[in-house]
């Protein structure tokens, strides 16, 4: 997961419960069946039969508990079964209805190498249910055996959208993962399926092609710059930015014309392509390109470290570039100095308990309001928001999503903002208050009182990102994927504290899986000094076409290197 600062929690193979966990699931989950997963699944130096068959053994007699997080360890536990056996094992869960327990059997089919387990996948990935199959498929493209270029090249026009969803996504795996791959058949296979019937199969299509990066894909990607689908072109323009092609150039700008995200979409894959920057103003980059293209060659990306050399004939330019540049960006909605030209908008608001502390905002340049530099934290985000929320222009639709333990939501869909809901929004913002109760606590003789709570005030940021999804749009196993929202801000003053996932590397896997379809651009904002949340809210940023903002210095006092 390349982009990821740290630090942040290492992923575990095997998910280990805490107390307040085991709570919850009683006596669901034996307090035997945690520890012999937690300690059993060790791998040892050297596999036997003899210790896949007692692995297999236990994944029989406890795969059919009733909670999710626990048939998920079971799942996990068949990791080191690398044969037909630990196939056919995960085979029996590659329809259950949690997307734990399938998530895990991705991820233990794609660590499979041996060439019987990978033979009883292809099997497997020609034949049954098609939600079924498109785990195997991913899993295979992981692998990128080169046994199995032939059975995936013709999923590509499978009858089941699943299916042709996952082939499109596994050949893109495959060439990346098998340096020995035939590129040029995988990439025919794609081009044969950018006119797929399906807008998800499109979307996935375009974004393969990106990653294997052949120029030859360039016209037929630009022609997704139309599609009726405005994820399909967002996959498209970011297929574009790392494709690095002059043809692609004079589409882009064109795009930009269009209102919307799309524009920033535009204008990033612009930058990366060209090294030039004129932000989202297509005058400038029409200027540009008239006085440039005919002897324009595309420059080698920076090293690392260094920056770019801008052409000559942009001097000429500069000045009423920055004018209008400069204009734009005091007319557009800022959100603590992050403009967007969106007009579909969610922001998510923390207000756990912690947002009632004081604060110093050491960039107070992201801020509206420059005086207000330090005070509660929940003051400061509310008098940001509420100016955001003024400066809107012409049909943009917002909603709001308030989270701590538990979430709420300002409406059920996206409102367009007129001037009544614009005073309703702004009333709602100015009413909230960080949810818990703060006190002293008992506790036994000698020891020091802690400042403590109730469960309500703890930070959810899972659940939060899980409930604007839902806002947003249906879950990614259905092919009806269409978004009300293009771009989500969230903020946040600390690592997750409670929810369904709070494990930092998890939450990321999940929302990459939930966003993978619907392309929304995800921007955070850090309020807190610790590391493992500001880590996750620059990880969801860089994963997701976003920007981070750092109010508090978290990066400058190296917590984030």
């Amino acid at each position: 997961m390349s982009g990821i600062p740290r630090p942040l929690e290492r992923p575990t193979r095997t998910r280990r419960f805490t107390r307040p966990a085991m709570a919850t699931l009683g006596l669901a989950i034996p307090f035997a069946l945690v520890f012999t997963f937690a300690f059993a699944g060790a791998p040892s130096a050297v596999a036997t039969t003899a210790d896949h068959e007692e692995t297999l053994e236990r994944f029989n007699k406890y795969i059919r508990d009733k909670n999710d997080d626990a048939r998920a360890t079971v799942v996990r536990s068949v990791d080191k079964v690398d044969s037909a056996a630990g196939v056919e094992a995960v085979e029996s869960v590659l329809d259950d209805e949690s997307w734990k327990v399938r998530a895990a059997a991705l991820e233990v089919l794609s660590g499979y190498k041996s060439a019987e387990a990978v033979a009883a996948m292809h099997a497997l990935a020609t034949s049954g249910k098609p939600e079924s199959r498109a785990i195997v498929i991913q899993a295979l493209g992981r692998i990128g055996a080169p046994s199995s270029a032939e059975t995936l090249l013709p999923l590509g026009a499978d009858r089941a959208w699943q299916v042709r969803r996952a082939a499109a996504e596994a050949y893109g795996g495959y060439v990346k993962s098998n340096k020995e791959a035939d590129a040029p058949a995988f990439v025919g296979a794609l081009m044969a399926m950018l006119e797929d019937k399906e807008p998800v199969v499109r979307t996935i299509v375009a974004a393969s092609l990106g990653r294997i990066g052949d120029p030859i894909a360039t016209s037929a990607l630009v022609g997704l710059l139309t599609d009726e689908s405005w994820q399909v072109r967002a996959s498209a323009v970011q297929a574009l930015a790392k494709l690095r092609q002059k043809d692609s150039i004079a589409p882009l700008i064109e795009l930009m014309q269009e209102e919307g995200r799309l524009q920033d979409d535009a204008a990033r894959a612009l930058k990366s392509i060209t090294t030039m920057d004129y932000g989202v103003d297509p005058d400038g980059w029409k200027e540009w390109w008239a006085r440039t293209k005919d002897r324009f060659e595309v420059p080698e990306l920076p090293k690392p470290g260094r920056s770019s050399r801008r052409p000559a004939t942009a001097k000429s330019n500069e000045a009423p570039q920055r004018e209008r540049e400069e204009a734009r960006y005091k007319a557009s909605m800022r959100y603590y100095g992050i403009p967007t030209p969106s007009q579909r908008i969610l922001f998510v608001l923390d207000v756990s308990r912690s947002m009632r502390d004081e604060v110093d905002i050491v960039k107070p340049e992201r801020l509206v309001d420059l005086e207000m530099t330090s005070g509660r934290k929940i003051d400061i985000a509310k008098a940001e928001l509420k100016r955001a929320i003024e400066s809107f222009e012409g049909r943009t639709a917002i909603n709001i999503l308030l989270y701590h333990t538990d979430v709420e939501r300002w409406n059920k869909k996206l409102v367009e903002l007129s001037d009544s809901k614009r005073r309703q929004a702004i009333s709602f913002i100015e009413k909230q208050e960080p949810r818990g109760k703060v006190g002293p606590v008992k506790t036994r003789p000698g020891r020091r009182a802690a400042a403590s709570t109730n469960d309500e005030g703890r930070t959810n940021i899972y659940g939060a990102l899980a409930a604007a999804f839902k806002v947003s749009g249906i879950g990614t196993y259905d092919k009806h994927y269409d978004t009300a929202v293009d771009t989500i801000f969230l903020l946040s003053d600390g690592r997750p504290t409670t929810g369904e996932l709070t494990n930092t590397q998890e939450i990321l896997a999940e929302i990459q899986r939930l966003n993978s379809l619907r392309r929304v651009v995800i921007h955070t904002i850090n309020f807190g000094k610790d590391p493992v949340g500001a880590g996750l809210l620059q990880g969801l940023a860089n994963q997701n076409g976003g920007t981070f903002v750092d109010l508090v210095g978290s990066r400058e006092s190296g917590l984030l290197k």
